[in-house]
């Protein structure tokens, strides 16, 4: 018979660290792809690969929304999580 202590410590880890970094690596990503890599060149990279190009209001979203959404969701789960004693 197995105690259900290790049920609860990955029940906590899986709602309290992972959920935060994965928004931070999303983040991170969005913001690596937007700025610093760029439209001409993720549009070229695009139409190499698939033949397609992406259009501009993709390359807005990534750039602004997504980032923006992003945050919120991160706030709103931090602030969920805080214990007030």
């Amino acid at each position: 018979m197995v105690m259900g202590g290790g049920f609860y410590i990955f029940e906590l880890m899986d709602s309290t660290a992972t959920l935060v970094s994965c928004y931070v690596i999303l983040f991170m990503e969005c913001i690596v792809i937007s700025h610093y890599f760029g439209y001409q060149h993720l549009n070229e990279t695009c139409a190499n690969k698939t033949g397609f190009t992406i259009p501009y209001y993709v390359f807005v979203s990534l750039k602004v929304i997504s980032p923006v959404v992003l945050i919120i969701f991160a706030a709103f789960s931090i602030s969920s999580r805080v214990i007030i004693i």
